[in-house]
């Protein structure tokens, strides 16, 4: 699913991936999430104080804090990080 106001393109993780979250597949260049340190290969878990387990759930909380500062969770190469993004 393209989020064109983060410039990225995210998909869901499959049953067997342990993780939660959906997987980012590319990030544009010069955008919010390229700003923001976002890269191929991290997964998104939370965006706004809501867990992200789908496409549709991440669409749902970026369209519902969209203009405000929002802090969002991801996964990178095992580890916890954190991100604060606006569009």
């Amino acid at each position: 699913m393209h989020f064109p106001g983060l410039g990225i393109d995210v998909i869901p993780l499959g049953e067997s991936n342990p993780a939660k979250g959906v997987g980012i597949v590319s990030v544009l260049s010069r955008s919010i999430a390229d700003r923001a340190g976002l890269r191929v290969g991290d997964i998104i878990s939370e965006y706004a104080g809501q867990t992200i387990e789908k496409p549709a759930e991440l669409r749902a909380a970026a369209d519902a804090a969209a203009g405000q500062p929002v802090t969002m969770k991801f996964r990178r190469e095992g580890h916890d990080l954190t991100a604060t993004v606006q569009f």
